[in-house]
């Protein structure tokens, strides 16, 4: 191909995504770029560090979750519950933790979050906090 082709190639490549995006700015929508993964190499040197780290970011994520999750127990418990009490397994706080916890952890159903939620090392913290309180 010439130089001139291409050009005018690329001319109109240039004015159907100018078209496009005008058209999305008078529908509302916008548009996102791509996102691409990192390309770099871990921060971390060896496994234990990678351990240490992660033992960190778990430790200050506890402690934000003890100081305010009586506050949200107290909250969440003052709700009103709709539902019928001869049908009733769970407590409605339990139900709202429950959701708030599969929010936080990025989980996309009810499947994925019973597998995760019932691992054993979190059934024994729930446990052990359930003592502590």
């Amino acid at each position: 191909m010439s130089d001139s082709s291409c050009r005018q190639n690329q001319e109109t490549i240039i004015q159907h995504n100018k078209k496009n995006n005008n058209l999305e700015k008078n529908l509302g929508m916008k548009t996102q770029p791509g996102f691409s993964i990192s390309n770099c190499i871990s921060k971390f040197k060896t496994v234990e560090e990678k351990i240490e780290a992660r033992h960190e970011a778990v430790t200050e994520a506890a402690k934000v979750y003890k100081a305010n999750l009586p506050i949200i127990l107290k909250r969440l418990s003052a709700i009103k519950d709709p539902r019928n009490p001869e049908k009733i397994k769970h407590h409605l706080t339990v139900l709202m933790l429950y959701g708030i916890l599969t929010f936080v952890y990025h989980m996309a159903s009810r499947r994925e979050a019973n597998k995760k939620m019932t691992l054993p090392i979190i059934m024994e913290n729930l446990n052990y906090s359930a003592q502590i309180n």
